[in-house]
This record gives structure tokens, C-alpha cells and sequence, in this order.
């Protein structure tokens, strides 16, 4: 996606950033923090399903389709409007130096591998920034536990906040991309809540017209009697 929606972020904020917290080849441990966080985005989801297949298979159902609902939302607007994260930015031309920080803490762990796989555009897609799946998902989460009382609340709401920190610290998402997977996290869970009652009342109608089931009186009367329901028992 061009610039103007994203200019607003520029330089300033990368080298702000370098000058207070992040000094090149040197790992800190809220580096590793910052790189924690980022990585639980391939497993935290998908545990969480885990979970309610195991204690809930009615919510996991609610689940799987906002969690499918985001998603396919989100590659639709990769391939409608791609857009290029801080750090490939950077890379064109576009802004200034942008450190990234997940790829070096896995240098600095003896992984250095990991590296040369988060810029291979062969294998992941280099220009799916907005939205931000990192930041949607959290928030999703946040949204789907909501009823479950204040103390989940204040723990995914942090988790929520120490995502975006890590996306934009970590130099892999403009505050835009953020802000735009929260909406979409937003979007898609009010979506699935809206249309649920209306799925369960086409079910249910579903159901009472499947083969087998009683017919409905009509105009008052009683429903026909059974074939030999009122024969002498044998």
C-alpha cells in the first residue's frame, strides 16, 4: 500500500528508537523479550484452539470461524494491496535505517539461519504488513475471552500491547499496520457474534424439518396418530 496512509511514520521514530533502547549487536534482555513476544504469534492461536476442542466443542466452533473469518480477510487485503513493512522500507529507499530485531536476537542465539528465511520472499510473503496478523490475533483473543472476568482481561489486554510494542520496537510493522489488524480482529469477531443467533435459528429450523421428526399440527388440531397406535397390544 503507498505511502501517504503510512508516511506519518518515518525515520524519526526508528532512530528515536535506536538511541534509547536498541544498540546494533548488542542483545539486551528486552530484546529477547521483544523477541519472546513476537514468536508466540506461531503457536498462541492454535493452543488456544487446542484448548477449547478439548473443554468446549460449542465455542470452539465460534472460535474457529472468527479465527478463519480474519484470516482469509487479511490475505484478501495482501492481494489486493500489498504493502511493504518498516524494515523492507528501509531497505528501498524509502525511509531511514531500520534495525530488526527478531532476525538478529536468532543470530546472536547461534541461529543464524532464521535470519536469511525472514527476508527470503520465496518463502514468506514480504509484503503482507496491512493488517497486522501479529497484532490481530491478540486483540482477537482478547475480544473472544472478554466474558471470562477482569483478570483474563488484564492479561490478554497486555499481551495485546506488548505485541504492538514488539511489532514496531522490533521494526517489523508500522503503528498503521496495528491499528488496521485491530480493526480487522474487530471487524471479524463482531461479524461472527452478529451472524451466530441467525446460524442457530436456521439449525434449529434445519433440524425440526429433518426426516423423522413429528409433523406440526395444523390449524389447532392434534397431529395424526400413529399407524396402529390405538390397535389392542398383541
Amino acid at each position: 500500500m503507498s505511502g501517504f496512509l503510512r508516511s506519518w511514520e518515518s525515520t524519526d521514530r526508528s532512530s528515536a528508537r535506536s538511541r534509547e533502547l536498541w544498540r546494533p549487536g548488542h542483545v539486551r534482555p528486552w530484546d529477547l523479550a521483544i523477541w519472546a513476544v513476537y514468536l508466540t504469534h506461531f503457536f498462541a492461536v492454535w493452543l488456544v484452539a487446542a484448548m477449547l476442542w478439548r473443554r468446549s466443542r460449542e465455542r470452539f466452533g465460534r472460535y474457529a470461524v472468527v479465527t478463519i473469518a480474519l484470516t482469509m480477510a487479511a490475505f484478501l487485503v495482501y492481494w489486493r494491496f500489498p504493502a511493504q513493512p518498516p524494515w523492507l522500507a528501509a531497505d528501498l529507499g524509502h525511509i531511514g535505517p531500520v534495525d530488526r530485531i527478531v532476525p538478529e536476537v536468532w543470530d546472536r542465539l547461534g541461529v543464524s539461519s532464521m535470519e536469511s528465511v525472514y527476508e527470503n520472499s520465496s518463502l514468506v510473503n514480504t509484503v503482507a504488513a496491512m493488517p497486522s496478523l501479529h497484532a490481530a490475533y491478540p486483540f482477537m483473543l482478547l475480544l473472544f475471552f472478554w466474558p471470562a472476568g477482569w483478570a483474563v482481561r488484564a492479561g490478554l489486554g497486555a499481551y495485546t500491547l506488548a505485541m504492538a510494542f514488539a511489532l514496531v520496537y522490533g521494526g517489523e510493522h508500522f503503528v498503521a499496520d496495528i491499528l488496521a489488524g485491530w480493526l480487522a480482529a474487530g471487524l471479524a469477531y463482531a461479524t461472527v457474534r452478529a451472524a451466530t443467533p441467525v446460524w442457530r435459528r436456521a439449525r434449529a429450523r434445519v433440524r425440526a424439518g429433518a426426516p423423522g421428526a413429528p409433523d406440526a399440527p395444523e390449524h389447532g388440531g392434534q397431529a395424526a396418530e400413529p399407524a396402529g397406535a390405538g390397535a389392542m397390544p398383541v
